[in-house]
């Protein structure tokens, strides 16, 4: 180990070392697959690495890294000046030398206990196989070099000397005092280190134990030897000033009189031909750990004054012998811990938290101002400010703990690499998006389940070269590693060309295990067979290899992803590849997420795994919520979801009171309905104060309404994503959406599947927050979906019914004003701060994205009402248009729903506005996004319908649509987009018009009396005379299992109602095609 206690100095060449080691490897696996193609920046930058740590091992004591470092840099040496091609061999064993040397940094303390032979021999074969004959033998003629005082000072080969003499280098043996020529002038050793290895080369260096004395010496007299052997191109004179170096403490040595000499003793000499046993040198480096006997007593000190290396020193002397030995030191560890735990900040990041903490201590200055003075409308301004600053530094700080993706990535390099050699294999790694940051903690856990996919993809997916040539396929595989940000996500993507997976061998294996019946099997989806590869136990594998077989891996990687908030998808065609996609979030200390509550109580459901709300009315209740067995669904746009209630998934008993006057239990029936975001304001009087009376009142009030109109009465539906798995879970009621920071769980919580962690409110109580996927696999839910699909699959209906609905967006502009939005042209909903608006060029915009997000208002082209001006918060509606993203602003989302569409296209019909409906028992106008846009900017949608007109305006469509009003609609995109069109009520009438006029597309709905539009394509298709008719299907039937059925009768595309940007998109580019 190293003899001074000072964990600064080994902490700092830790650090300094783990910087050079960080990216050699992949500099390696550059210079290697560059082969003779030298990139000489890279092959220096891997020699400047390993030398600066032969240079600080040296000083430190820890020989072992030195002598390694200095075998690897002999064979880099000889890349860096072109004597040698560096081959696979020889790459690989660098990086086999570079591993150990990273192993040997990470336990520096007891890194001169751990055996390099073999590595050193490999690495010196490696630079004797390049060398003539005649030159080889000076690989093992080692001389002794030393100065007038202390003549055996350095061991190195004539081979070193040589190479270090050439390009007119001279050789110097240096001598510094660490008191007097380095401590005192405010310079540490390392630095000295560095200064030297920028200047020449350092061969090597050791400080001389043995010259120091003891505590009884003078400390005027006291010095600590410290000799560097040094080659450099610059002469005595000027090397003298450059160092600041007394001359006489500059030794020069002639290379010919070395040789000369050896063997002969003085300056130079042989080395005795391989001892035994090698002799501890009397000159050692300094150590930094405690011994681990006790030390000897100590006299007390003088009252002068001595320098911090003086003290080490005088401690090593006086307490033990000058050897090197194992470390286990506490001291040691804690360096190692230090090195582990830290984290390297830009300065600009720094620079910005010190603006934001003086900006924080200058509104902290304005908010006791304000409140000492009473002024509540500085208090409310200092407020916003507050927010304003906490939400940038809490930026700033979340920005110190991102790293880049490229940390992970960079890493795979190695590792395919290594796998596709030993398998025989030949792989092409690409990689994408390394600048993609995430928070350090994930970084941190996605190691392992990335090197488990990345090798599973290499054993299983990639075939072997000369299957993959008998399959008409490149000799190389291709495995892409993609990384890029998709709705505040991460998504990472694994890509192989390989074999892809073979569904059959995964059934036959589920079949053998006993997990499913083989009518369970046939039932499922290719989507949901490949998902069984997560299985526990499962393995296609054919025999047990170090790689893979045992069925270990896949499904702890789906777990471990699973909890950091991920979610994982694959899929995969036989025969052409495989790929994994996972989700995940961007941080894990803070989350924005949706506080709801059940029974009163409180939880936070993070927000990346909710995907919409759906509120049922009491009155719907029976109509949407269906039963399969015991099992709830909700029938959401074609498919049945299944349900949870929060208070079953928790097992949370109805709240109870004891009934003041009788003293019975009773069900707890007292929180009012009004206090929707349930802070108890207008709660009923508790039971057992004086306000009984009250109580009993409200309690009579309660119990006599109408239960069909109680709002408390509705299901309140958040449909979450576990994984590509969806579920609706019921809660009580949905409070607000707050930016939460994670606490860890209790441990007496911590084996509840259930709770991911908890959280601190603002009012001071705790809100525990829910594991989706827990949740899901406590209920079993996937039984559930299970069941549902089979009855599905059963009836092969994937009807709503013959009435034609559409899910709709339930939005407010003015208060007493309602209106609705097809949700299938919504992106996506943002709820900004008014004060973020800017106007530019007289319209109004806000920062989105990256981007700018031009906004609109429906108020601004069709007599409605207006938004509050003085509201501090709006939403935002962003939907595509004319080539961009644009939004609408409205006050407040009402409610997200499936209606039958009864629309009034007369009454209320304007510009911006396509009529009107009965929604709630409430006047709703129907919103055209499209005219909006086109009614504020009318030249985007010239230069859009521009770009969609035909050069033959001769072109017929047919438009199929039992809706009158759809029927207009289409008609009226059909027609203003420069086409003719003609119309059909139903496929049977359609048939009749096709066989009457050339129709060049048809247009349909799915949903028709007589002949649906499904039924209709089929017989397109079996026509001769249109089997090639392009079919566009535009429905609010969505849904995959509607889609597919839609793919399966030979619809083309399958486009949803009232998307006008989609439909003449469509059909421009398939009549382009046809002409």
């Amino acid at each position: 180990m190293p003899l001074i206690e000072d964990d600064e100095t080994l902490l700092a060449f830790v650090e300094e070392s783990k910087e050079h080691l960080d990216g050699i490897e992949a500099d390696l696996l550059a210079i290697e697959e560059a082969g003779a193609n030298i990139d000489v920046d890279r092959v220096n930058k891997v020699f400047r690495a390993v030398h600066s740590l032969k240079g600080g091992a040296g000083f430190l004591g820890l020989d072992k890294v030195k002598d390694l470092a200095h075998a690897a840099e002999n064979l880099m040496n000889l890349i860096r000046n072109g004597e040698l091609t560096p081959t696979p061999v020889i790459v690989s064993t660098l990086l086999d030398a570079t591993d150990l040397l990273s192993t040997m940094i990470n336990h520096a303390a007891g890194s001169n206990e751990v055996d390099i032979s073999a590595h050193l021999a490999a690495l010196q074969r490696a630079v004797a196989a390049n060398l003539d004959e005649e030159v080889k033998p000076t690989l093992d003629h080692a001389i002794v070099l030393g100065s007038p005082a202390v003549p055996d000072l350095f061991h190195i080969s004539e081979f070193e000397l040589n190479t270090a003499s050439k390009g007119g280098n001279n050789l110097f043996i240096l001598e510094y005092d660490l008191i007097a020529d380095i401590e005192q002038q405010g310079k540490t050793p390392l630095a000295v280190i560095r200064e030297l290895q920028q200047t020449g080369q350092l061969l090597d260096s050791r400080v001389d134990i043995a010259s120091v004395g003891d505590l009884s010496a003078d400390f005027e007299s006291m010095r600590i030897p410290f000799f560097a052997l040094f080659a450099t191109i610059m002469e005595i004179d000027l090397l003298t000033g450059f160092l600041g170096l007394d001359p006489a403490k500059i030794h020069p040595l002639s290379l010919d009189e070395i040789l000369s000499s050896a063997g002969q003793g003085a300056a130079g000499r042989a080395a005795p031909p391989a001892p035994a046993v090698r002799p501890e040198p009397a000159v050692a480096a300094l150590a930094v750990a405690a011994p681990a006997a006790a030390p000897l007593p100590q006299p007390e000190p003088e009252p002068v004054r001595t320098g911090r290396m003086a003290e080490m020193i005088g401690q090593e002397s006086a307490g033990r012998p000058a050897t090197v030995k194992a470390a286990s030191s506490s001291s040691s560890e804690a360096a190692q811990i230090k090195a582990d735990t830290s984290l390297r900040v830009s300065v600009k990041i720094l620079d910005n938290l010190m603006t934001l903490a003086g900006e924080l201590v200058l509104t902290r200055n304005q908010l006791v101002q304000a409140v000492a003075s009473r002024n509540q409308q500085g208090v409310d301004t200092v407020s916003q400010r507050l927010d304003l600053v906490t939400s940038e530094l809490q930026e700033a700080i979340m920005s110190t703990r991102m790293q880049p993706i490229g940390n992970i990535f960079n890493k795979f390099k190695r590792v395919v690499r290594d796998l596709s050699k030993d398998l025989g294999k030949e792989v092409n790694l690409i990689i994408e998006g390394e600048e993609v940051e995430l928070d350090k903690t994930i970084i941190e856990a996605i190691g392992d389940p990335l090197t488990h996919l990345v090798r599973n993809s290499v054993d299983h997916g990639i075939e072997v070269p000369a299957v993959r040539l008998g399959s008409g396929k490149p000799e190389t595989g291709l495995l892409r590693l993609s990384a890029f940000h998709e709705g505040g996500q991460v998504i990472i993507e694994i890509e192989d060309d390989g074999a892809g997976i073979n569904t059959d061998n995964l059934k036959a294996k589920v079949l053998e295990m006993g997990l499913y019946d083989r009518l369970h099997l046939e039932s499922m989806s290719a989507k949901e067979l490949n998902k069984l590869i997560f299985t526990p136990g499962l393995s296609t594998a054919r025999e047990v290899t170090d790689v893979s077989g045992r069925g270990v891996g896949m499904d702890v990687v789906h777990t471990n992803l699973s909890r950091l908030g991920g979610v994982i998808d694959i899929k995969s065609s036989l025969g052409l590849g495989t790929t994994i996609t996972i989700k995940l979030p961007l941080t894990l200390a803070i989350i924005p997420s949706l506080i709801v509550t059940c029974q009163l109580e409180r939880f936070a459901i993070p927000q990346v795994n909710l995907v919409e709300l759906v509120r049922v009315p009491a009155a719907q209740i029976k109509e949407r919520i269906e039963k399969i067995g015991d099992a709830l669904v909700i029938r959401l746009r074609g498919e049945l979801l299944p349900l949870v209630h929060l208070r079953d998934a928790l097992d949370i008993k109805d709240p109870v009171y004891v009934d003041p006057a009788s003293r019975e239990i009773k069900d707890e029936r007292r929180v009012n309905i009004s206090d929707p975001r349930g802070n108890g304001k207008n709660r009923a009087p508790a039971a057992g104060t004086e306000n009984e009376e009250q109580q009993s009142e409200f309690i009579e009030k309660r119990e006599g309404g109408d239960r069909r109109v109680n709002p408390l009465s509705a299901y309140n539906i958040l449909v979450l994503a576990s994984g590509d798995f969806h579920y609706g879970l019921i809660v009580d009621q949905l409070l607000d959406s707050e930016e939460i920071v994670v606490k860890p769980l209790g441990s007496h919580l911590r084996n509840c599947k259930c709770y991911a962690g908890a959280t601190i409110q603002g009012d001071g109580k705790v809100a525990l927050i829910l594991d989706v996927v827990g949740i899901s696999t406590k209920m079993k839910l996937n039984m559930v979906a299970d069941k549902v699909k089979t009855q599905m699959q059963q009836t092969k209906d994937v009807k709503t019914g013959l009435e034609d609905s559409q899910s709709l967006l339930i939005v407010r502009n003015a208060p007493d004003e309602q209106m609705a939005i097809p949700l299938g042209l919504v992106s996506r909903i943002e709820r900004i701060k008014t004060a973020e608006i800017k106007v530019t060029a007289g319209r109004r915009n806000i920062k989105y994205r990256g981007g700018s997000l031009a906004l609109f208002g429906v108020d601004e082209v069709a007599s409605v009402g207006m938004r509050d001006p003085d509201a501090q918060s709006c939403y935002v509606v962003v939907f595509p248009m004319a080539g961009r993203e644009v939004g609408i602003m409205v006050s407040q989302i009402v409610d997200i729903l499936d209606a039958k569409l009864r629309i009034d296209d007369v009454t209320h019909r304007q510009p911006g506005i396509l009529g009107s409906m009965l929604i709630f028992d409430e006047i709703t106008l129907l919103v055209d996004l499209y005219g909006v846009v086109a009614g504020v900017m009318p030249e985007w949608a010239l230069i859009k319908a521009q770009s969609e007109s035909s050069d033959d305006n001769k072109f017929n469509i047919l438009i199929v649509e039992d809706s009158r009003f759809f029927m207009n609609q289409l008609e009226n995109f059909v027609s203003e987009a420069g086409y003719r069109a003609f119309t059909a009520e139903d496929g049977v009438e359609a048939l009749k018009v096709l066989g009457e006029e050339k129709i060049h597309l048809v247009l349909t709905d799915i949903e028709m009396p007589n002949m649906d539009g499904l039924e209709l394509t089929r017989n397109i298709r079996r026509d001769s005379r249109w089997s090639s008719l392009p079919v566009i299907a535009v429905t609010s039937v969505a849904g995959e299992a509607a889609e597919q059925s839609g793919r399966q009768a030979g619809v083309d595309e399958y486009l949803i109602k009232l998307d006008r940007e989609q439909i003449i998109e469509k059909i421009h580019h398939y009549l382009q095609n046809r002409k």
